[in-house]
């Protein structure tokens, strides 16, 4: 993984940004004996996912690399905006929290839990959204017992709840549909 494109709220000082990738460095690493340092993911070759053996910068071998925590405990406290700006969220935070808040962002689009609806809404709409929502599954009011999406609920109701009145096509009678069947059988 490459350097972190959040967009921060102050300029990031060229020296903390990745020479590979231009982008603000995402866990630090040194590199040892030159000291130049990227981001971790920049130091594989993007095809192979083989280790780089030379410098980025100065092209001198890598004997080693290790995590540079100054540098990433530096990035780590630059402040940036959260992601869903642009959908109205007003954080900022330091780039550590950044994950923690966008899994938490009311301004985050989820996906509606129900079955079959695939409704996309923000996180701090979902709960009214999901009370409401055509494939919620809800208990028929004539107490048959069936569970349905409330959307298809008033076609339950009329046409297929066994405790819905229906009349006898022989003698005009009404009677619940549950009946209906020993009622024609008369």
């Amino acid at each position: 993984e490459m350097g972190c494109d959040a967009e921060y709220v102050d300029d990031v000082h060229e020296e903390l940004v990745c020479a590979v990738c231009h982008l603000p460095m995402l866990r630090a690493v040194g590199i040892h004996p030159c000291a130049h340092a990227f981001c971790e993911g920049c130091l594989v070759a993007p095809h192979t996912g083989v280790a780089l053996q030379e410098c980025p910068t100065c092209r001198g071998a890598i004997g080693s690399t290790a995590p540079s925590y100054t540098v990433r405990n530096v990035m780590n406290r630059l402040f940036v905006y959260c992601s869903h700006e642009a959908r109205g969220c007003k954080e900022r935070m330091p780039r550590d929290a950044l994950d923690h808040h966008a899994a938490t962002c009311g301004f985050a689009e989820v996906t509606c839990t129900h079955a079959g609806c695939g409704a996309t809404v923000l996180r701090r709409d979902l709960k009214a959204h999901v009370a409401k929502c055509e494939w919620g599954l809800v208990t028929c009011p004539k107490r048959c017992g069936e569970r349905v999406p409330r959307g298809k609920l008033e076609k339950h109701k009329a046409e297929e709840c066994v405790k819905r009145m229906v009349e006898c096509e022989k003698c005009g009678t009404k009677r619940k549909a549950e009946a209906s069947e020993e009622h024609r059988k008369r």
